[in-house]
């Protein structure tokens, strides 16, 4: 595409084009995330593109990843750069100047035997809840999700936490160089513009599952008003912040530092509760 086409035309050519896209052993492909609400360029970074398959081979991963990369290509334009990003995690792109998007195609494949693993954490939950279905069966379908456990929400707020003093994420990664398919789970530094980001995502994410009538037990559900009462202010400073920073704007090393402690606040709070500590 030599123009930018309005986003709603260039989802529906996105939407298509994965369609197009032969699969062998699908199970379910979705789309999750972000770009579900998203309703023009400066709303979304990524496309979460969730599949599910009925097992995975060094070569149908390598066929797909060719694939979706000739998808990014056709989908860029002169001020639209999309890329590929195969590595799992919460590894955002960075954000350019006003007038340019870079957005990447976020491929994200498990095998059956692993989303039966890892069904039960917050973020799978939640697309099964709310995904935008593009072929196979529902996601819902392919398991019995049971219900998010407080423990599984403390391990995210654990890692969330890490992530911000770190200045690091977890991210997966396919091994390819055998015979066989190896995950490898690594630790990788943050530029500025994707800490910042890693940063809002986890307040934002944070206090929506200690909140989410879905995740958690009795116990969980009986503190998320006072969790509401005292931290909905800075959620929706955080979501606000997020949208504006998509717009194209920029803010401060000082800013993010005093941001950085209110969150990290939060943060360690809400595991403290989650854990069965009473609210500090």
């Amino acid at each position: 595409m030599s123009i930018k086409p309005s986003f709603f035309e260039w989802d529906k050519s996105l939407i298509a084009s994965i369609q197009d896209i032969p699969i062998n052993h699908l199970l379910s492909q979705c789309i999750v995330g972000s770009h579900l609400e998203a309703k023009n360029f400066r709303a979304i970074h990524d496309v979460d593109i969730c599949v599910i398959l009925e097992y995975l081979d060094c070569k149908l991963l390598l066929d797909l990843y060719a694939q979706f990369t000739i998808l990014a290509n056709k989908l860029s334009s002169n001020t639209l750069s999309i890329f590929l990003e195969t590595r799992g995690g919460p590894i955002k792109p960075t954000v350019p100047a006003k007038g340019h998007y870079n957005i990447q195609l976020h491929l994200i494949i498990h095998d059956l035997a692993t989303w039966e693993k890892i069904v039960g954490y917050p973020g799978c939950n939640r697309w099964i809840r709310n995904n935008r279905h593009i072929r196979g069966k529902q996601l819902a379908s392919l398991t019995t999700a049971p219900k998010v456990s407080t423990a599984a929400i403390c391990r995210d707020l654990r890692i969330a936490v890490e992530n911000i003093t770190t200045a690091t994420a977890y991210c997966k990664i396919y091994d390819l160089s055998g015979d066989h398919v190896l995950p490898i789970t690594e630790r990788v530094p943050l530029c500025y513009d994707q800490y910042v980001q890693i940063l809002l995502h986890a307040a934002i994410c944070g206090f929506e599952n200690t909140t989410d009538p879905y995740m958690g037990g009795k116990a969980l559900h009986s503190v998320a008003p006072i969790v509401k009462e005292k931290y909905s202010k800075l959620y929706h400073f955080c979501v606000r912040l997020k949208h504006q920073i998509n717009e194209g704007d920029t803010i401060s090393f000082t800013y993010t530092n005093k941001i950085k402690k209110d969150i990290l606040v939060m943060l360690e709070d809400l595991v403290y509760l989650a854990s069965g500590g009473e609210m500090k």
